[in-house]
């Protein structure tokens, strides 16, 4: 058994409930995106979900809570095995969490740019 200390205790209370505030953010991004897809098919607008900023930005914060999870389960194992696969799948949790934000950050470009008035 693993003896932690009271801030070791309130540490992983607080990431717990910031997975849980970061997936909370996302589903309720995911879903207004969502709605906007649905408005812009009605209006006839181009509708593709990988340029629809709400939902990349609620993917985001998926892909981020599950950083978190790894990171807390790189904290609780003391197996060494164990410990270097989840700093693997940390790394690759960052670099896809990279480019999602670039992702988002494109997209939301492209649509400033559409919706920018002419002169």
């Amino acid at each position: 058994m693993i003896n932690f200390s009271g801030a070791a205790i309130s540490g992983i209370i607080f990431i717990v409930l910031c997975i849980g505030a970061l997936l909370y953010v996302a589903v309720r991004n995911i879903q207004a995106g969502q709605k906007a897809l649905a408005r812009a098919r009605v209006l006839g607008e181009e509708a593709i979900w990988h340029r629809q900023t709400s939902i990349l930005f609620g993917i985001n914060n998926l892909v981020f809570a599950l950083l978190l999870v790894f990171a807390l389960l790189a904290i609780l194992f003391v197996v060494p095995t164990i410990r270097y696969t989840l700093l693997v799948l940390i790394g690759l949790t960052i670099v896809t969490s990279l480019l999602l934000v670039l992702r988002t950050i494109l997209s939301s470009l492209k649509a400033a740019r559409k919706y920018r008035p002419s002169r």
